[in-house]
């Protein structure tokens, strides 16, 4: 697993062959995963100031799908998808 920060999301997008998977708004920025030429990454909404956020990548290669981190990671991000969707859910 590698941890870094983009500053240019769609640029990074875009040099990485990145499509989005999943996605979902936050406060500032939305979260993501993403499928990558080279693997999988998560995407979330990091705390930066009280004026702005940053976005926090979780990168796993190919062959790290299978990871305990990997698994962490991605239940992590599944526990916010669900909290927003349930909390924005609309009744019919």
């Amino acid at each position: 697993m590698t941890t870094f920060v983009i500053k240019d999301l769609h640029k990074w997008m875009n040099q990485n062959q990145a499509e989005i998977i999943e996605t979902f708004p936050s406060v500032l920025l939305d979260y993501y995963v993403l499928s990558c030429k080279n693997g999988t990454c998560f995407v979330f909404d990091q705390y930066v100031n009280s004026c702005a956020s940053a976005y926090k990548a979780y990168f796993f290669r190919n062959d790290e799908i299978n990871t305990e981190e990997y698994k962490r990671i991605e239940l992590e991000w599944y526990d916010l998808y669900n909290a927003y969707t349930e909390e924005f859910a609309t009744e019919e």
